[in-house]
């Protein structure tokens, strides 16, 4: 997904949605027929809350990594830089295209692309699901001490009369000397709390490192699956999971330009 003609929010979200560079994209596939379809949400901005119109979509892994069982990819959002890998199985009769639609604002929905089914049915193949990757439960995982709260805001000043911060600090530069955020050790399981103070949505990203996700304002989350991206609202506080395997300086950023 891309957006295009950024006129509104400012600049950021466009209006018009194309998928693989297209306004009609359509997939055509044979009654009874078995694809993965992989998501990739690349706008500089805009959320896609994508809308199967019935079809039997089971989300089967998540920004690259398998899910421990699939699950009904309704509800699935992608912000950007999110991925999702689908297992649809096409056996139900239709008639005419299938519209695809992004309902992250209900009140304006966006045609994404169509599903058209037709010529020869095929037999659908039956093995099982890829989605059934280790994932820890860390059932108590929000009795650890979070070991930092990174605070999400904004300030007036910089090249452009506003400056996003973490921590109350603006990012200055790619240069060598600039100091680490947090440093975390090598194996070790983290509880880190992003606390949004803007009212701007921000997807927040990971380098090197997925993450669960573990509570939304305070309020337990039980997902299946790693994350390196998850969206926080604004005003709203996450709690992550996160075990660092790979040594080395990670970028954390969020992924709207």
């Amino acid at each position: 997904f891309d957006t295009r003609h950024d006129l509104a929010h400012d600049g950021r979200w466009g209006n018009v949605i194309t998928v693989n560079g297209r306004t009609d994209e359509v997939l055509r596939v044979r009654p009874g027929e078995r694809v993965r379809l992989r998501l990739l949400n690349s706008s500089n901005g805009r959320v896609v809350l994508p809308d199967f119109a019935g079809l039997d979509a089971q989300l089967v892994a998540s920004d690259g990594m398998y899910l421990h069982e699939p699950r009904n990819a309704a509800g699935h959002e992608l912000a950007p830089g999110n991925r999702a890998d689908l297992d649809i199985s096409f056996t139900q009769s239709v008639s005419g295209p299938i519209g695809i639609f992004d309902r992250f604002y209900p009140q304006r929905p966006n045609h994404l692309a169509d599903v058209v089914v037709e010529g020869e049915p095929v037999e659908t193949p039956t093995f099982p699901s890829p989605a059934r990757a280790h994932v820890p439960v860390w059932a108590s995982a929000l009795d650890v001490p979070e070991e930092h709260t990174f605070k999400l805001n904004a300030r007036s000043g910089g090249p452009f009369g506003i400056e996003w911060t973490i921590d109350d600090r603006a990012f200055e530069g790619h240069a060598a000397e600039h100091r680490a955020g947090l440093t975390l050790a090598q194996g070790r399981f983290y509880r880190l709390r992003f606390v949004n103070e803007s009212a701007r949505l921000h997807p927040i990203h990971l380098h090197g490192m997925f993450f669960r996700l573990l509570a939304r304002n305070g309020t337990r989350v039980d997902e299946p699956f790693f994350r390196d991206t998850v969206l926080i609202r604004g005003r709203e506080s996450i709690d992550i999971g996160v075990v660092p395997s790979d040594a080395g300086s990670w970028m954390m950023h969020c992924h709207i330009l």
